[in-house]
């Protein structure tokens, strides 16, 4: 339902990073990564949330790219309001990476 309203309010204005963010995050809790992803960085284009939807990119990435989500994690690092949460996960990526390679 969330989805089908902001398609709509995002084909009639789609210059809006908060409901491509707020569509991120409906298409996370319906494990849609891909659509998630794409929408986080309409987000970031948008210059809404950066730091945020970066870390929900690498929330997204963990179940599918390690090496991604390390990577949305750092950029996510400067400037996120919970450093805590964003430098558990790249240490956790990185522990993962270690343990493939």
């Amino acid at each position: 339902m969330a989805i089908k309203y902001l398609n709509t309010i995002i084909g009639s204005d789609s210059t809006k990073g908060e409901y491509f963010f707020l569509r991120g995050k409906s298409y996370t809790h319906l494990l849609d990564r891909k659509n998630a992803i794409l929408d986080y960085k309409n987000s970031i284009s948008l210059h809404y949330r950066v730091s945020e939807a970066c870390f929900n990119i690498g929330l997204n990435y963990i179940y599918q790219n390690d090496s991604m989500a390390l990577l949305y994690f750092e950029k996510a690092l400067p400037t996120n309001p919970y450093p805590d949460d964003v430098r558990r996960e790249i240490l956790e990526c990185k522990k993962r990476l270690k343990q493939v390679h």
